[in-house]
């Protein structure tokens, strides 16, 4: 029994290819139907032998192996054969309809062998279809206000900062019940008041802080980066001239970012 494929819709009752010395970019393949074996034994060839033509073959030894071409191309000075060939299928004892077009380069030596469908090179010269990259893992961003997690201007751990990030980042990976975690980056942030250099090292010490409390409860520290960015990612836009106003509007530039990434 053969296996029938899906065809090209654009296939030709001859083949009309555009050929440079046995080489083309854009096969044209011909109609299944329309293919005529003078021999039809030769159209079930071992795999062994559809494996020998490759290039380099003379068009005497492809004739001999396979036969005369079953779309009438001719013999002499055709630069083009195609054929319908029954490849068999060890695994199901059945055969899998294949289209074989040989091309043959100036001095009539096959240079190209093509096939279609790709399962038929695949079943014959046994290359696997190329894999598509796998997606990398998307990961899981949690904003955390540093005002929750901390006095202003400080970098301890406030009394409600544990059930914060135990509700925000432990449970989320116990509730995915992830088997590892790739990485996980800590980044602490601040809001605009205060020098470069002093809010680098505060969003710095924040960022450890919570790190430190994620380790404490079984995250590995191996997994974790944590960093300071200091004010440098502002998200906010306050002209407040009051401090406790300013202090106030500028709440949500004070935050610790987690990117968790895991399985």
């Amino acid at each position: 029994m053969a296996m029938m494929a899906a065809w090209p819709a654009n296939v030709r009752a001859e083949a009309l290819s555009s050929v440079q010395n046995g080489h083309t970019d854009k096969p044209i393949w011909p109609r299944v139907q329309d293919a005529r074996p003078l021999v039809v034994a030769k159209a079930y060839p071992s795999l062994e032998t559809a494996r020998k033509i490759v290039p380099g073959a003379s068009k005497d030894a492809v004739y001999e192996w396979i036969g005369h071409p079953q779309y009438r191309e001719g013999l002499f000075n055709v630069h083009e054969w195609d054929y319908v060939l029954y490849m068999p299928q060890k695994k199901t004892g059945d055969h899998l309809t294949c289209q074989f077009k040989v091309l043959f380069d100036d001095h009539m030596r096959v240079g190209q062998a093509l096939w279609y469908p790709a399962a038929c090179e695949q079943l014959v010269n046994g290359k696997p279809p190329v894999a598509e990259a796998p997606k990398p893992a998307e990961p899981t961003v949690i904003n955390l206000s540093a005002d929750a997690l901390f006095a202003f201007n400080s970098s301890v751990l406030s009394p409600g900062a544990p059930a914060q990030i135990d509700k925000n980042i432990i449970d989320v990976l116990q509730q995915r019940r992830v088997k590892s975690v790739k990485s996980i980056k800590v980044v602490g942030t601040t809001d605009r008041i205060g020098s470069d250099a002093y809010n680098k090292a505060l969003s710095s010490r924040r960022a450890a802080a919570v790190m430190d409390y994620m380790v404490a409860h079984g995250v590995p520290s191996n997994a974790i980066v944590a960093r300071g960015a200091g004010k440098a990612d502002p998200g906010t836009t306050c002209t407040d001239r009051n401090r406790s106003e300013l202090i106030a509007c500028l709440a949500p530039d004070r935050r610790v970012q987690v990117d968790i990434v895991a399985h």
